[in-house]
């Protein structure tokens, strides 16, 4: 049979596009303006698009109607021959529905043998519902089986890769440093987005995931000492703090913790002002926002060395308010909140100036009913109350 004509191609397509998108048993019928060929104004294209309709006719692909009192002029619609859908398919050199299905679902079918992360794996296990309902792929996922496969790559590697950069991972997944930034970071957040059961922004989304700008590194200060291979390391020693790095976390064995408390703190200028005059029953730990795989590893090991007081301060603003629920959703036990009471909050009141905005004042009101946050509770209401910012570093360390 003859190839189909260009303006042939032009009038079956959205014939199909209506056929797939149909429910029911109603008859796929175009009217004539939905197609963009159809153009009273210009009378040879006018011309050219009946010309397609009689090909197509000859094929026994469709059947159109004139306009009443307006044969041979003006058409008034289009409609598909359902029992010849698989023909013109063929003729347009593309898959059916069921044909797209079965190799979509075949595709997903391998990706879903590389996964064992709960989140990942739920997320594949909503594609193959979406395929299997929609034939087609969602919008979470790349258009070509190329792109899909190198996101896949990505995905996979975020399961078990301890902290890394983001350059450093796109250079050795991709072969270019600068590959996943640009063409998978965006979709990587909108997956992690539904499926990690926490509300973070973009970046913290990648720090969770364990995704970098630049190498991660712990810094502390406090009684605590680890085995390193054969070495046994007393950080007591740095009374003015110390760091380890990603490598040394994943390595290390904590052997003894003399500190009964411990104590992170969102920003390192405050970590470096606090450790100058801290309690020697504390272990003081610079955490940062929203921590990735490393600091979580960390914490974890701490958790091991029985510990069972950690406290928690932040800048008492929506942020703060969401890292401690965030550390004690990862920790799994009530974290103790410092610094952040209502009367050093309103102690502070006339030095603020950076007022919070609606949309942050109403998630912080929707904070009020979570368990988590119980501790901080009537923080937050004097927030709700002053609707000003208080960051850490206005805190007088001398006098509270």
């Amino acid at each position: 049979m003859k190839k189909l004509s260009n303006i042939e191609k032009a009038i079956l397509r959205p014939l199909l596009e209506s056929f797939e998108r149909k429910s029911g048993n109603r008859r796929v019928i175009l009217a004539a303006e939905k197609f963009p060929e159809y153009d009273l104004n210009m009378l040879e294209k006018k011309k050219l698009f009946i010309t397609g309709l009689d090909l197509l006719v000859g094929r026994d692909l469709i059947v159109y109607e004139w306009v009443k009192f307006e044969e041979g002029n003006l058409v008034k619609r289009v409609i598909l021959k359902e029992e010849q859908v698989i023909l013109a398919y063929e003729l347009l050199g593309e898959m059916t529905q069921n044909q797209r299905e079965q190799i979509y679902l075949s595709e997903l079918n391998g990706y879903q043998k590389m996964v064992c992360n709960s989140w990942v794996k739920k997320f594949l296990d909503d594609e193959y519902k979406f395929i299997s309902d929609y034939k087609k792929w969602s919008r979470l996922w790349p258009k070509t089986e190329d792109e899909r496969q190198e996101f896949m790559k990505l995905l996979h590697s975020i399961q078990d890769e301890p902290d890394v950069s983001l350059r450093y991972l796109s250079s050795k997944l991709y072969g270019d440093s600068k590959r996943l930034e640009k063409n998978y970071r965006s979709k990587l957040i909108s997956v992690a987005r539904k499926y990690v059961p926490l509300e973070l922004e973009n970046d913290e989304i990648l720090n969770y995931l364990g995704l970098e700008m630049n190498p991660s590194e712990i810094l502390f200060c406090g009684d605590m000492k680890y085995r390193l291979k054969n070495h046994v390391i007393d950080a007591g020693i740095h009374i003015y703090g110390t760091s380890v790095n990603k490598e040394t976390v994943i390595a290390m064995e904590i052997l003894e913790v003399g500190s009964k408390k411990v104590l992170t703190i969102e920003n390192k200028a405050t970590y470096y002002e606090y450790i100058k005059i801290k309690r020697e029953d504390e272990l003081v730990i610079y955490l940062g926002g929203f921590f990735g795989k490393t600091s979580r590893l960390f914490l974890g090991k701490l958790e091991i060395a029985q510990i069972k007081e950690f406290y928690h301060w932040s800048d008492i603003d929506l942020g703060g308010f969401r890292i401690f629920r965030y550390l004690s959703n990862v920790l799994k036990v009530q974290v103790i909140p410092k610094m952040m009471n209502p009367k050093i909050y309103r102690q502070y009141k006339n030095s603020m100036h950076d007022p919070l905005s609606d949309a942050n004042l109403m998630e912080i009101k929707s904070m009020l009913s979570d368990p988590v946050m119980a501790p901080l509770k009537a923080t937050m209401e004097a927030v709700l109350d002053v609707g000003m910012r208080l960051e850490q570093e206005m805190i007088d360390l001398a006098n509270n």
